[in-house]
């Protein structure tokens, strides 16, 4: 949770910075010697049933073709649900009803590569679960705990029903009490929910106003879940869990230990601060420190992980949480989904997949155990703005020269899928980092995200100074635009590379535009494991520059080109990629007050131009609007940057 030095390029002290779902298979590219045998689709209609409010997962297969299948849903949809580019259709059901989707599998099959499609029937019903009532007009005495006659509090409520099949129905109002959830649901007799019954419409607030914070646990939460399954949070404004003291570390949702099937939905949480006394000012968290956490899911078994977490249409903002995140996934978390959330206007890192911190009982710290390593995850359709760690003044954690607050973070964790995110008005958009020396941050994929208007740097991977590192990072098919505006922080421009970046880092289809301040499109702290090509470059408003290679004792980039076709030959990268104006829609915009429209226009350069990794299923499901489909094998190519037309 506490924080290390950061160091790129100059020595800079940061905080915690970061960066997700599994890559199922090698990044390596291949190519086919022999005819590949029909592509057939084998999952038979119709598809298992699901339920409103709890999750699903259901996994596509076939045959057939070269092995390593893309998926996509080309017709119709099913509310709440998304498939993943390894045919994984998942999510929580949002309505009750019977659908018909059409999934299309693309293989791997060069040059050409061969489809197929299938039409699955799939029905979402009503939850069966017993349903209780509170309100805060109702009595914990004398309430039967009907809608005529409701509970008081959600806490009587908890104590008094039983285990599966209970729905809690909290009606509108204030509830002055913290919510500790200690029941399970199960697979057969459904979830454990507790929900705003007026969601949308009306609003059901767990106010911690009055709420003692205690110690114990990874965090103390508000709302607090402790070894659970089958447990569904949703609709709930939560806050007013604040706290001086250093010792203390207030969270709105707190989950941990292990379990499975949770799912936190539609939760608007707020006000959460520590304001304790910081032991340091310079950008280092000393010890003590005052933490707080937004959202935290921390796995602390170390042989039973949490899995299946689902973390949807939250918001998060207005938080204080010192050396600590706002969304964060630690530890022995094998398996989650955080998407379409919404985490602005805080004062540290958006949102966090971490590991190797010893978190999980039984490890040290920067242990490298995937025992202790958020894994195997996805961060989509999220969007992060406005957090920077400088924000509240010198007397702050981090001072004012410490530009650390990333959009998104990945630091020690492994194989998770970042996709489809809208990062703005941070200090890094995103970074796959490693804080310790043997922190396991690997085989991450980045794709089809927008990065814009960030202070320091757009997208950075590799360590953070001479401890950590990371490896076997892909970073495909986003768009970059002005990152690097404060000139304060010695920005690093659109694309960096920090220290200890080992094993195969590709870099392939995205757009980096550069800004006014640093016109630095690549920052290459270390080139020699890092392939980029097919880009899309434009410096139009600044002398254009590629950093290659860093010397450590003067601080300074070994080769510095100032043409793209300087830096093609000199840094032997780039080959199939362009230099020209990508011809954005609209950037007539200074974030956050005003926004750019980073689609392309009929005839930019980006149409078409980009390649298709291999195997296919690298390469993102859709653009980042998540409707397009973004390999359109008709003509088998594919846009540069983050939208596919």
């Amino acid at each position: 949770m506490k924080h290390a030095n950061r160091f790129v390029h100059k020595q800079r002290m940061t905080c915690r910075a970061g960066f997700l779902l599994a890559l199922f298979g090698s990044l390596l590219l291949t190519s086919n010697v022999a005819a590949a045998s029909a592509l057939t689709i084998t999952t038979t209609s119709p598809l298992p049933n699901g339920t409103v409010d709890s999750f699903y997962s259901v996994t596509f297969a076939a045959s057939g073709g070269t092995s390593g299948y893309a998926w996509t849903i080309t017709s119709e949809s099913v509310p709440g649900l998304t498939i993943s580019s390894t045919g994984v259709l998942s999510g929580v059901p949002t309505a009750a009803s019977i659908y018909s989707i059409t999934v299309q599998a693309i293989d791997s099959t060069t040059p050409t590569h061969q489809t197929a499609t299938a039409t699955f029937n799939i029905t979402t019903n009503i939850s069966a679960n017993t349903n209780y009532y509170v309100s805060p007009s109702g009595s914990d005495t004398s309430g039967s705990g009907t809608l005529a006659s409701p509970w008081a509090t959600i806490t009587h409520a908890i104590n008094t029903v039983g285990d599966p099949g209970v729905t809690i129905n909290a009606l509108a109002g204030t509830y002055n009490e913290r919510v500790s959830i200690t029941k399970s649901g199960s697979a057969s007799g459904g979830n454990f929910i507790i929900q705003n019954y007026n969601y949308p419409n009306g609003v059901a607030t767990i106010n911690g106003g009055t709420v003692t914070i205690g110690t114990g646990g990874y965090a103390y939460g508000l709302v607090d879940i402790v070894s659970q399954s089958y447990v569904t949070v949703s609709g709930f404004e939560i806050y007013n869990f604040t706290t001086t003291n250093d010792k203390l570390t207030p969270a709105g949702i707190h989950v941990q230990g292990s379990g499975t099937n949770i799912q936190l939905l539609n939760n608007y949480i707020h006000h959460i601060w520590n304001t304790g006394k910081a032991s340091s000012h310079n950008g280092d968290c000393g010890n003590p420190s005052p933490e707080a956490l937004g959202l935290i899911v921390a796995g602390t078994s170390g042989t039973a992980p949490l899995t299946n977490i689902t973390i949807s249409g939250n918001e998060l903002t207005d938080l204080q949480t010192g050396c600590s995140e706002s969304f964060t996934v630690n530890g022995n978390v094998n398996g989650f989904l955080i998407s379409h959330n919404t985490v602005h206007n805080n004062s540290n890192i958006g949102i966090a997949a971490l590991g190797g911190e010893g978190v999980a009982s039984g490890y040290s710290q920067y242990n490298g155990s995937p025992n202790d390593q958020a894994r195997n995850g996805e961060i989509s359709d999220n969007t992060v703005y406005t957090i920077h760690s400088n924000s509240q003044g010198s007397s702050g954690v981090y001072g004012l020269k410490c530009y650390c607050a990333d959009g998104i973070y990945l630091d020690g964790s492994a194989s998770n899928i970042v996709e489809r995110n809208t990062v703005y008005d941070v200090d890094l958009g995103i970074e796959v980092t490693g804080e310790g020396a043997k922190q396991n941050t690997t085989n991450n994929v980045v794709r089809d995200n927008l990065f814009f208007y960030n202070s320091y740097v757009g997208i950075s991977i590799g360590g953070q100074g001479t401890p950590g590192g990371s490896s076997n990072t892909t970073v495909v098919n986003n768009t970059t635009w002005s990152n690097g505006v404060t000139s304060a922080a010695g920005p690093l421009g659109e694309f960096a590379t920090g220290t200890k970046l080992a094993g195969t880092n590709v870099v392939d289809n995205n757009i980096f535009y550069a800004s006014a301040v640093s016109g630095t499109l690549v920052s290459a702290q270390t080139p020699s494991t890092v392939t980029l090509n097919y880009n899309l470059y434009y410096a139009p408003s600044s002398t254009q520059n590629w950093c290659w290679g860093y010397n450590p004792n003067t601080g300074n980039c070994t080769h510095t080109y100032t043409t793209f076709s300087s830096y093609q030959s000199g840094a032997k990268q780039d080959a199939n990629s362009q230099y020209a104006d990508p011809a954005f829609v609209n950037i007539n915009a200074t974030p956050p007050t005003t926004l750019p429209n980073l689609n392309v226009a009929s005839g930019s350069p980006a149409l078409s131009k980009g390649t298709i990794l291999s195997p296919i299923s690298i390469v993102g499901p859709f653009g980042v609007t998540g409707v397009t489909p973004r390999i359109l094998v008709a003509n088998d190519t594919i846009d540069v940057g983050a939208y596919e037309q």
